[in-house]
C-alpha cells in the first residue's frame, strides 16, 4: 500500500472516531440539557459579565446577571454558588442562604458555599451557625487557612476558648497571618490564667511579625502579673524599641526602676517622661493612678486624680476622673463634682449631657431637667440631649412635654425607633391621636419588625380603637416574644377580658402580679378581685 493510501486510510479512521464522539456528545447532550447552543452562549455571557461586575464590587449589577443565567440553567452549582455570594453582598441574607444550601443538595463538594453560608449566618448574628459551617469547610479543605482563621476569631467571640486552641494551636507559621493566630492563642492562654504559655504565644507573635508591639505589651504585663521583675523591664524596653514615647511603658519601667532602687536608670526615664509630658508632677500622679488602677482600687485613683484636678482646673483631668469614678462605681460625689467642674469650665454640650445622665441616675431629676433644658437653648440640641430630656420629663410625669422632645428627635432622626415607638405608646395609653400613632409605631416597626415591645404598642393601639381581635393578634405574638413581660401580660388580659376569654385573662393578671414588676400593682389587683367575682358568678348561675 502507498504512503498516500496510509495517510488516507489514518485520516478516516480519525474522522470516523470524531464523528463517533461527536455523536455521543451530542446525544449526551440532547438527553440530559435539551439546550440550544444559543442559550448556553447566553449563559456564558452572563456568568463572565457577572464575574466582572462582583471584580469591581458592583454586586447588584452581577446579582442581575447571576439571577439571569440562573433561570436559563438553574441546576449549575456554579452559578448557584455565585449567585448566593452575590445576594450576599447585596444584604439578601435569606436569598443567600437557600442558593448556598441548593448548591449543596445539587453537589456535596461545593464546599465554596460553607463560606458564604458562615458569612451570611455571621451577618445575621449566629455565630453557633458560623462555627459549623467554617468547620465544615475546614474539615472539606483543609488548607484554607482564611477560613480556620475567621473561625479562631468566631469562637473566641463566643467564648470557646477550647475551640480557639484547637483553631490556633498547630497554625502554620510560614503563613502570613500566623502573627496574629499566635496573638489570638496568647489571649486565650491568658483567660485561662495560663502565662507562661500565653507569654510564649505572643513571643512567637513578635518573632513572626517584629513590629506587633500588641503581642510586646501583652508580654510586659504578663511578666508584670508572674511577678518577673527582669523580664518586665526587658519586655517593656522591648516596647519602647517600637514606640519610644509609650506613655504606659515609660512609667512602668520607672515604677520597675523605683523598686529595684535603680535611681540612675530611673532619671534617666524621668528625662524621657518630661521630654514627652512637661508635667513631671502630672506624670507622677497618673503613675499613682495606674497602680492603684493595676490593683482595681478605681476609687482610690478617682481621689488622687480629683486631688490633681482641683489643682491644675484642666477640663481634660475632670473629665479622666469622671472616666475613673464611673469605673469605681462607689464614688458618685466625685463622679458629680468633676463633671459639673467640666462642664463650667469648657460649657460644652455633651458634657453637660453627660451631668445630666448623672443627676438623673441618681434620682435629681429637677437638676438633669435644669442643664438639658439650658443646653437645648443655647446650642443645639443632639439626638442623645433630646432623649434624655424627654425620658426625664416622663420620669417626672410630665408626658406632654415628653411626647414634644421626642416629637423633636423624630424630627432630626425620623428613623429613631425607640422615639416613633414612644410617641405612638404615650399617645395610645392617653387614648388620643390614635392614627397617628399607628403610624409611628408601624414606622417603628419597618425599622426593627421582631421588637416585641414595638408589637405590645401597635397591639394596645388595636385595643384602644377597640378592634379587640386584631389587639389580640399583635398582643399574643408581644407575648411569645416576652412571656414574662408584665405589661404585655396585662395588655393580653385586658384584651382576653373583652373578648370573654376570662379564666385566661385572669391566668395573665396573677401571672404579670407575681412578677412584682407590674407598674400598678394595686390597680391590677382590683382587676384579678372583679373578674374573680365575674366568675364566681357565672359558676353559681351555672350551678
Amino acid at each position: 500500500m502507498s504512503r498516500k493510501a496510509t495517510l488516507k486510510s489514518l485520516l478516516l479512521l480519525i474522522l470516523s472516531v470524531l464523528i463517533l464522539t461527536f455523536a455521543s456528545e451530542a446525544t449526551a447532550q440532547a438527553e440530559y440539557t435539551e439546550r440550544p447552543r444559543y442559550i448556553d452562549q447566553a449563559i456564558f455571557r452572563l456568568y463572565g459579565s457577572g464575574a466582572y461586575r462582583a471584580t469591581v464590587g458592583d454586586w447588584r449589577g452581577a446579582l442581575y446577571d447571576y439571577q439571569r443565567a440562573y433561570m436559563l440553567n438553574p441546576e449549575s452549582t456554579e452559578i448557584l454558588i455565585r449567585l448566593a455570594e452575590a445576594c450576599y453582598y447585596s444584604d439578601k441574607f435569606g436569598d443567600a442562604e437557600k442558593f448556598a444550601l441548593r448548591a449543596l443538595d445539587q453537589d456535596s463538594a461545593a464546599y465554596d458555599a460553607y463560606v458564604i453560608l458562615a458569612d451570611v449566618s455571621l451577618a445575621m448574628g449566629n455565630l453557633v451557625a458560623v462555627d459549623t459551617y467554617l468547620q465544615l469547610r475546614i474539615n472539606a479543605v483543609p488548607k484554607d487557612y482564611e477560613s480556620r482563621l475567621k473561625l479562631g476569631f468566631v469562637r473566641a467571640q463566643r467564648n470557646d476558648l477550647p475551640g480557639v486552641i484547637e483553631v490556633f494551636g498547630n497554625y502554620p507559621e510560614n503563613l502570613p497571618s500566623a502573627a496574629i493566630a499566635k496573638f489570638q492563642l496568647g489571649l486565650v492562654y491568658t483567660q485561662k490564667n495560663r502565662n507562661k504559655e500565653a507569654i510564649l504565644a505572643f513571643e512567637k507573635a513578635l518573632l513572626l511579625n517584629p513590629e506587633y508591639i500588641d503581642a510586646a505589651e501583652n508580654i510586659a504585663i504578663l511578666n508584670d502579673e508572674l511577678g518577673n521583675e527582669t523580664q518586665s523591664i526587658v519586655a517593656w524596653g522591648r516596647v519602647l524599641e517600637l514606640q519610644p514615647d509609650h506613655i504606659d511603658a515609660l512609667k512602668q519601667m520607672l515604677s520597675l526602676y523605683l523598686q529595684q532602687q535603680n535611681y540612675a536608670a530611673s532619671l534617666i526615664l524621668i528625662e524621657k517622661l518630661i521630654t514627652t509630658d512637661p508635667s513631671l508632677s502630672e506624670m507622677l500622679e497618673q503613675l499613682l493612678i495606674q497602680l492603684a488602677m493595676r490593683s482595681n482600687d478605681y476609687g482610690s485613683a478617682a481621689k488622687i486624680l480629683f486631688d490633681a484636678a482641683q489643682r491644675t482646673k484642666s477640663e481634660t483631668t475632670y473629665l479622666q476622673v469622671a472616666m475613673v469614678a464611673t469605673q469605681a462605681k462607689t464614688e458618685t460625689g466625685i463622679l458629680i463634682a468633676s463633671l459639673e467642674a467640666a462642664y463650667k469650665l469648657g460649657g460644652r454640650a455633651e458634657v453637660g449631657t453627660l451631668l445630666a445622665r448623672s443627676y438623673a441616675m441618681n434620682g435629681n431629676e429637677h437638676k438633669a431637667t435644669s442643664v438639658l433644658e439650658l443646653i437645648i437653648a443655647v446650642d443645639t440640641p443632639s439626638v442623645e440631649t433630646l432623649w434624655l430630656l424627654g425620658m426625664v420629663y416622663d420620669r417626672l410625669d410630665q408626658r406632654d412635654k415628653s411626647v414634644e422632645i421626642m416629637l423633636r428627635v423624630i424630627e432630626i432622626d425620623p428613623i429613631n425607633a425607640e422615639a416613633l415607638n414612644y410617641v405612638g405608646y404615650t399617645w395610645a395609653e392617653e387614648g388620643v391621636n390614635l392614627d397617628r400613632a399607628e403610624g409611628l409605631i408601624r414606622r417603628a416597626l419597618t425599622i426593627d419588625p421582631d421588637n416585641p415591645q414595638y408589637i405590645d404598642s401597635l397591639g394596645w393601639v388595636f385595643y384602644q380603637r377597640e378592634i379587640f381581635e386584631m389587639a389580640k393578634i399583635q398582643l399574643e405574638k408581644a407575648y411569645h416574644f416576652m412571656p414574662n413581660e408584665p405589661t404585655v401580660l396585662e395588655h393580653l388580659g385586658d384584651v382576653y377580658v373583652h373578648l370573654s376569654q376570662k379564666e385566661d385573662a385572669l391566668r395573665l393578671y396573677e401571672k404579670s402580679l407575681d412578677t412584682s414588676e407590674s407598674e400598678n400593682p394595686e390597680f391590677l389587683k382590683e382587676k384579678i378581685k372583679k373578674i374573680k367575682q365575674t366568675l364566681n358568678s357565672t359558676e353559681e348561675l351555672s350551678n
